[in-house]
């Protein structure tokens, strides 16, 4: 057989350069995207595995966690794995430094649970997921910190979705098989359930039916 002409050489080197100049451009752009989230998480793993803060500190550092996940799950429509792991790996190591107790970590896998059957149920009424597994995996270092309340946060993030969803499917801003960014709620119903205990809203929704 004879050898390539030289025409197809250049093409196929061509062709390499462009792959190249291609993979080049996408973990550019990928590093541009997940920076905020790789900082973040590298400043998660720093604290987990050196001076790890007081336990008073570990909500303030998961809020501002849940607010980069809000604003990764508005823009992209994911929650980086890095995130929400770094996030679980510092909240367990809070949880392991205090007095043991399993009541955390029974509710950190019970919210997940209770997202994830939230999640399916969507995707058989609906047809598609109402929400993603980043979303789901939240609910782990929430709950850690939490502990029970974890519940009534997602209840009110929950609620917080549904409003935004039914007022969009009256206006036609959304399908039935829109998928809204989940994140944001849970950083709403977190903020909520902090500003609102349980309790108040209790005595509030109380005082209503008398």
């Amino acid at each position: 057989m004879g050898e390539p002409a030289p025409t197809d050489a250049r093409a196929n080197t061509r062709s390499t350069q462009s792959d190249v100049a291609e993979a080049s451009s996408s973990q550019t752009l990928w590093a541009r995207r997940n920076a905020p989230a790789v900082l973040v998480s590298s400043a998660l793993v720093g604290l987990t595995v050196g001076m790890l803060p007081p336990p008073s500190a570990a909500l303030p550092i998961l809020l501002v966690v849940l607010a980069l996940a809000a604003a990764f799950d508005l823009r992209t429509g994911l929650i980086p794995n890095a995130l929400t792991l770094a996030a679980t790996a510092f909240a367990l190591a809070v949880w392991l430094s205090l007095p043991l107790a399993l009541q955390p970590l029974a509710a950190a896998f019970t919210a997940a649970a209770a997202l994830a059957l939230l999640r399916l149920g969507s995707t058989v009424w609906l047809g598609a997921p109402g929400f993603g597994w980043g979303d789901v995996k939240l609910a782990v270092p929430l709950g850690l910190v939490l502990g029970w309340s974890v519940l009534w946060a997602l209840y009110l993030a929950v609620v917080l979705a549904a409003i935004v969803a039914v007022s969009g499917l009256a206006t036609r801003r959304f399908t039935r098989r829109s998928r809204i960014p989940f994140a944001p709620f849970i950083l709403g119903g977190t903020l909520l359930h902090l500003a609102l205990p349980l309790g108040v809203v209790l005595d509030w929704g109380a005082a209503l039916t008398l």
